[in-house]
């Protein structure tokens, strides 16, 4: 069923190609759905906890893409089986038309857990939602 709301969701913004074929509840089911997918995978060991993604803001280049931005909620690395929780980790997305599909790009920011560490984005975990 998923993958049929994601195959819709593409194909919508195919068609209208721009951002207001998409509102912004449509474009965080998209994600959602993409975070459950394939978020886990990607950046393991780290999860994704479902149903905690937020779109900030949405944008619409002039190429077609649409720009998102926001937080969610992940685990962290599994230390003597526990994991830590991030509430309101930022992340960016990107939403590219293409001749084949909708590319989904989707990077999560890493907060440095120690000084010697560097905070930046991960990413991007990248999947083409074929139509």
């Amino acid at each position: 069923m998923k993958q049929v709301k994601l195959l819709f969701i593409a194909l919508m913004l195919a068609v209208a190609g721009s951002a207001n074929a998409l509102t912004k509840a449509e474009i965080k089911e998209l994600l959602e759905d993409f975070c459950v997918s394939y978020y886990d995978d990607y950046f393991a060991p780290r999860q994704y906890v479902p149903g905690t993604l937020v779109v900030n803001t949405v944008a619409l280049e002039n190429d077609g893409t649409i720009k998102v931005n926001g937080t969610h909620t992940c685990r962290g690395r599994s230390v003597l089986g526990s994991r830590n929780t991030y509430t309101g980790r930022k992340y960016k997305a990107e939403l590219i038309p293409t001749s084949s599909g909708l590319k989904i790009k989707f990077w999560r920011w890493y907060e440095a857990d120690y000084p010697w560490e560097e905070s930046h984005y991960e990413g991007p975990c990248t999947k083409t939602v074929i139509y």
